[in-house]
């Protein structure tokens, strides 16, 4: 409007070619994980904070032994500040053999899609007593690998 129809050529095409370039830019941020279409629906927010202040500790795993989510009292057994800091079971017991076995069936469990508890006699860190824990597997989903393991609850 403002140059005259003549003249509008060339700004529409550089207009029209400005947004294909923020659009092909916005793909390949989509496709990186830089943009989000909308934020992932983080479920319950009271079932959440249930089982983050829940005195058991927590914490589900993919079937590939990532963990997705360990609550506080997990995350203060595993000496954890944030969930990047989180080790799986399998690697918070590696150094005693008598847990590692016990881990284990739990684990294989998991893999069949079975429930399993173990009790399990652990020496105190720097010093402390010995004390028993209580690790129970629950898997959740589809079985063969994806399911959730609880971890260590002071018994």
């Amino acid at each position: 409007m403002m140059v005259g129809r003549n003249a509008a050529g060339p700004y529409v095409t550089i207009f029209l070619a400005s947004l294909a370039v923020i659009g092909v830019f916005a793909v390949f941020a989509l496709a990186a994980g830089v943009l989000r279409v909308s934020a992932r629906d983080s479920g319950s927010p009271l079932l959440k904070s249930v089982i983050d202040n829940a005195h058991d500790g927590v914490v589900v795993t993919d079937g590939t032994g990532r963990v997705l989510f360990a609550n506080a009292a997990y995350r203060v057994f595993a000496d954890a500040v944030g969930l990047d800091e989180v080790r799986p079971v399998e690697r918070v017991f590696v150094g005693d053999p008598d847990v590692s076995e016990a881990v284990y069936r739990l684990r294989k469990a998991a893999q069949e899609g079975r429930r399993l508890q173990e009790e399990v006699r652990m020496a105190g860190p720097r010093g402390e007593p010995a004390r028993w824990l209580r690790l129970r597997v629950r898997p959740l989903g589809e079985p063969h690998g994806a399911g959730a393991r609880c971890g260590p609850s002071p018994t």
